[in-house]
């Protein structure tokens, strides 16, 4: 016999209920919920609490007057707690206010992160002069030798022209 299952009414990928299993068929055969459903990349502005479907739209949003507005919100907030306006650092900013709240395990915890950071940049920063560096070294090096092979193919070749 049927026993009735409430979780097979809903729609986890599109916050959805349904009252049977016939809805709940043709609410997964629909283009909205193969839409919401594909395991395609999300792209998010956690500041907006908005997510989109490509990098496309993310970056009109990020230009848009609603986000820059909220971004300008969120600086005035920092900055009246006292917060750090380093542009170099990015995500939440700990000012005094905040620092104050933290008991010494986390102290310690954010101090040891920012240490972490600040070493994972320089590696990062060191790794990309690294990269263009070999890159300008073996281009040079592959230029060079093709250079050499067309010089010898065109002596070869005249050499065997003229006999």
């Amino acid at each position: 016999q049927y026993r009735f299952d409430e979780r097979e009414n809903y729609c986890e990928d599109c916050d959805v209920w349904v009252r049977s299993r016939d809805q709940m068929q043709a609410h997964k055969e629909g283009a909205n919920h193969k839409k919401k459903s594909a395991k395609v990349h999300r792209y998010q502005c956690k500041l907006c609490l908005i997510e989109v479907p490509c990098q496309d739209t993310l970056d009109n949003h990020m230009r848009g007057k609603d986000h820059i507005k909220r971004e300008k919100q969120l600086m005035e907030q920092r900055r009246q707690r006292g917060g750090a306006e380093n542009d170099d650092i990015e995500g939440y900013k700990t000012g005094p206010a905040e620092m104050a709240k933290l008991n010494n395990d986390e102290v310690e915890e954010l101090k040891r992160l920012r240490r972490e950071v600040t070493v994972l940049r320089k590696k990062v920063r060191e790794y990309q002069e690294e990269r263009v560096k070999c890159a300008k070294e073996h281009r040079t090096h592959e230029l060079d030798s093709l250079r050499k092979r067309a010089q010898f193919c065109l002596e070869n070749h005249l050499h065997h022209a003229e006999m």
